[in-house]
This record gives structure tokens, C-alpha cells and sequence, in this order.
């Protein structure tokens, strides 16, 4: 009988697919500090004295820097709470008790009302810190007295860099698998500079039965996983 043919995150000695979902190490370690921008500690004190209001186009890390927020508060023995505002707004509830931390994922889509209610809430104490989420500030962020931190698309530099950080996360040696020269130029054109699609095209690589272990990750291999991208395989993840 013929033995399976592994897949290549097997073949490379891996216990998991190494984009199988990002951790908290790559928020604190890398993706808050790869753009300069504030660590975790420093946003939640600016959450102290002003509304903070992270932007940014799909799938760049906003509700990944949001959620670990709320960690961190939850680590330091505060209350606190994070909500993701649907579409249809759905399933949106306002806290029901004062809170340390509130965080609010893309907030554009609550009503006017509601806006004007976190902000108050925000104002008069009752919530202590509120960090929003939105595609883009909204016209009046100057008037409403925000700290806005604007996250980039990413670049090929970054997904180098997150790349190699994920399989050492692994237990894994970067230099077994290196990205080929020229791959994370087209990881970015693939993605359009989002981190979300660029982790699928990923896991869908690491996802493939190889025969024989590929010297580099180049283009051919990405291109493959990206057709399995675009014919639906979704890791079970949120960025």
C-alpha cells in the first residue's frame, strides 16, 4: 500500500500549518511595532484621555490589534469588552456595566445615535477607555477629540518578516522553506496589501501534498494556493 503523500507543512516537520491563524505574539512582537505606530501599553493609556480610532482598508489587522487589546485588559484584571458591529448591525448590544476597556469594531456602521452615545458614555467616565475600529476616520474625528492610528497595507518587507516569524513560532528554521526571490512581491499584488488574504494564499501553500520537499516557497507553488484561495478553502481564522 502507497503511503499519503504529505502535506508540505508535514514535509517540513511541522505539527500544524503554520498559517493556520495568527497569534498574539505577532500583534505585540511585530505587527503594532513594524510601522512605528504605539505598542499596546502605550494605546491603552492614550484610550485614558481620548477616544482612540484605529483605521485602515480590509484586512490590515484591525480587529486583531482590538482583540488584543482587550487581552491585555483582561491580563491586567480590568473590565472589559469587545464588539463586532455587523453589517445589518445585528446583534449589537451596549454595555450594560461600566467598563476599563471597550472596543468597537467597525463602529461606521452603528447609527448616529449610537455614535453619539459612545461618545458621551466615553465622556462622562462611565467607560473609562473606548477604542474604535473604521475603514477611514470619519470627517468629524478632529472634533470628537480622537487619537486616529492609521494602519498601512502591507508590504513585501512585512510579509517577509511575519513569514519567517510564523514558522520559528513553529518550531520551524526560516531557511528550510525560504520565500523565493520576487514571492512576497507578488504575495502584495496577490492581496492587494491585505494581511488577511495573504495568510489564506499562505495556508493554502502549506496545505498542498508535495512528492518531493520544494528548495524555495516560489511563485509556481503560490500560484496553486492562490487557485485554492479563489475556489473558496478558507483557514478557520479571524484577523
Amino acid at each position: 500500500m502507497a503511503a499519503a503523500v504529505p502535506r508540505l507543512w508535514q514535509a517540513i516537520g511541522a505539527v500544524r500549518n503554520p498559517f493556520r491563524a495568527w497569534v498574539d505574539e505577532d500583534v505585540e512582537g511585530f505587527w503594532v511595532q513594524r510601522s512605528k505606530l504605539p505598542s499596546i501599553d502605550q494605546l491603552l493609556q492614550r484610550a485614558r484621555r481620548e477616544i482612540v480610532l484605529v483605521c485602515g482598508p480590509p484586512g490590515v489587522g484591525k480587529t486583531t490589534l482590538l482583540v488584543a487589546l482587550v487581552r491585555r485588559a483582561v491580563l491586567l484584571g480590568w473590565r472589559a469588552d469587545y464588539h463586532y458591529v455587523h453589517p445589518d448591525r445585528a446583534g449589537w448590544r451596549p454595555p450594560f456595566r461600566p467598563l476599563e476597556l471597550l472596543c468597537v469594531d467597525e463602529a461606521q456602521r452603528l447609527a448616529s445615535p449610537w455614535r453619539l452615545w459612545l461618545d458621551a458614555t466615553f465622556h462622562s467616565g462611565w467607560l473609562k477607555r473606548l477604542v474604535i475600529s473604521a475603514d477611514a476616520p470619519p470627517l468629524d474625528a478632529r472634533a470628537r477629540k480622537m487619537t486616529v492610528v492609521h494602519l498601512p497595507a502591507w508590504g513585501a518587507e512585512d510579509l517577509e518578516a511575519v513569514y519567517a516569524q510564523r514558522l520559528r513560532a513553529c518550531g520551524l528554521d526560516p531557511k528550510l522553506l525560504p520565500l523565493a526571490p520576487g514571492a512576497a512581491a507578488w504575495l502584495v499584488t496577490a492581496s492587494q496589501g491585505a494581511a488577511r488574504v495573504a495568510q489564506w494564499i499562505l495556508y493554502e501553500a502549506f496545505q498542498l501534498r508535495v512528492t518531493q520537499l520544494p528548495e524555495l516557497l516560489d511563485v509556481e507553488l503560490l500560484n496553486q494556493a492562490y487557485g485554492r484561495h479563489l475556489a473558496g478553502c478558507r483557514p478557520a481564522t479571524q484577523l
